[in-house]
């Protein structure tokens, strides 16, 4: 694992280009996986042998943009994770994780450590830092260096204070993808990896559509209903009414599922369901006709004698864990901080990642 602040501008991203510019793969030095790249200009094969050897050409003849096309990949990158890839390793941007974990008007890494570690970190401009450096040994080059150090310190210490590398650790192995995918992508990879993972079990394959087929589904026909509530006094008791994971409580309790969709009575294309060709058996119908469940919308789902659905129970799985942390959060000591708060934010996980299920159900 490589991390910095700053990965783009003000740590690995910089030397990556300025080893570029002088003709060194950096990028694919670190990497735990080096591969043998070719320079155009002279159709050369820079390696490790190379690099150290007599046979080194002047690297000021290589183009700078074969190289630097290695350093920053997708503009996706950019705006959303480090947009720095090294082959076999994890190159966390510290500055976008503190952007989701704190609220900061400036996040700054001064402004970060004193809302994180609650210290005073001092700001020392470049311009200072390189006249120090350039004073020599003898004189202030150490405080440079010592400043330095300690920024980078700093990136590990908010790191364990927030305990992020157990956290997702610990969420890549319930959601079953990798530990980079836990910080980088949204609830729909987690959603569907749990649903994968779990429909695989039950000996079912996803079909994966392409954007034409999914631009070809018909529009959706019904929107949920919030009402908004009537102000005003009232003299008699109110009732409010709590239920615990409504929707997902209600797939359950219905057995929604695509494995479980018999598709519409009138069907609005002609044999299709979702993206798929699709013809239900007239002698299945008709056996079924006392035991289907028919939604206000037409649609027909059998229920769970007939086949338990994937969804309802990976939700009652999740639902029954969410349960279970919760209960066992009881039993902490207050000694055991660090594990509580790993397992307040999985509980906070699996409630999210529920209504997620259900909100994805919805929209499918």
């Amino acid at each position: 694992m490589l991390m910095g602040w700053d990965i783009q501008g003000g740590s690995l991203g910089f030397l990556a280009e300025r080893a570029a510019h002088l003709g060194i793969g950096l990028l694919n030095h670190i990497s735990r996986t080096p591969y043998e790249t070719k320079i155009a200009a002279g159709e050369l094969a820079i390696s490790e042998k190379g690099l150290h050897g007599d046979l080194l050409p002047d690297p000021l003849i290589a183009e700078s943009a074969v190289l630097e096309s290695v350093v920053i990949e997708d503009e996706w990158g950019r705006t959303h994770a480090s947009g720095v890839h090294v082959g076999g390793r994890i190159v966390p941007n510290v500055w976008r994780l503190m952007r989701n974990e704190v609220k900061l008007n400036m996040y700054s890494i001064e402004a970060v450590a004193e809302s994180v570690l609650r210290r005073k970190v001092p700001s020392i401009p470049y311009k200072v830092l390189t006249k120090w450096f350039l004073s020599g040994p003898a004189r202030a080059r150490y405080r440079c260096i010592e400043y330095v150090i300690e920024r980078a310190k700093l990136n590990l210490q908010m790191m364990d204070q927030l305990d992020m590398i157990n956290r997702t650790s610990e969420l890549a192995h319930i959601f079953g993808i990798d530990f980079f995918s836990v910080l980088s992508r949204g609830s729909q990879y987690r959603v569907e990896s749990m649903f994968l993972r779990l429909a695989h079990t039950q000996n079912y394959l996803a079909i994966s559509p392409g954007k034409q087929q999914v631009a070809s589904q018909p529009a959706m026909e019904c929107l949920p209903l919030v009402m908004e509530p009537e102000s005003g006094f009232y003299a008699d008791p109110v009732v409010v009414l709590d239920f615990q994971s409504l929707y997902p409580s209600m797939i359950i309790a219905y057995n929604l599922c695509f494995c479980t969709c018999l598709g519409q009575i009138a069907p609005s294309k002609a044999n299709t369901l979702g993206v798929s060709p699709f013809m239900p058996d007239p002698n299945v119908l008709r056996d079924l006709k006392d035991k289907m469940l028919l939604t206000p919308n037409g649609v027909m789902y059998v229920p769970s004698k007939v086949r338990k659905g994937v969804l309802p129970r990976l939700l009652e799985e999740i639902l029954s864990t969410r349960i279970m942390v919760k209960q066992a959060m009881k039993k902490l000591n207050p000694s055991q901080q660090v594990l509580h708060r790993v397992w307040l934010y999985t509980g906070i996980s699996f409630s999210k990642e529920s209504k997620h299920i259900a909100a994805y159900l919805c929209l499918m």
